[in-house]
């Protein structure tokens, strides 16, 4: 089993997984370029620099679907904050059809998770994946 210790707060991250158990299950399911590489960030993590390119049609569907719903349905929530992730310094704001130029520029649906009694949150939509089929 291996163990990852946070050295800033102390604490574990992906505490005691047990990566032979991860990487036997997998084993049958993806390439084995594929197993070298979840190895590789489950046992020394990921690297700090991606080098991947979006295929043109990606972006397109993605450009073309937009955000989620509720990104509609509270548009003073979203200014208020995504001004405050831009004042953070999270993100970096321009105008919108920057991206339909740019060959660097991603589109990364948003949503607004508005929970009873807890405060409504922005996120990104993760789940969501289009032409998942079609290797970068």
């Amino acid at each position: 089993m291996t163990r990852f210790m946070d050295t800033k707060t102390g604490k574990n991250t992906g505490a005691w997984r047990n990566v032979k158990e991860i990487l036997g299950a997998a084993a049958g399911l993806v390439t084995t370029e594929i197993l070298k590489a979840m190895e590789r960030i489950l046992t020394r993590g990921c690297p700090v620099y991606f080098n991947w390119e979006e295929p043109a049609e990606n972006k397109e569907a993605f450009l073309a679907r937009g955000n989620n719903r509720s990104i509609f349905m509270y548009p003073d929530l979203v200014d208020k904050m995504m001004n405050k992730e831009d004042q953070n310094g999270h993100v970096i704001t321009f105008k919108d059809f920057i991206e339909f130029f740019s060959a660097f520029a991603r589109a990364t649906p948003q949503h607004i998770i508005a929970q009873l009694g807890k405060k409504p949150r922005l996120i990104w939509d993760g789940k969501t994946n289009y032409l998942h089929t079609k290797a970068p």
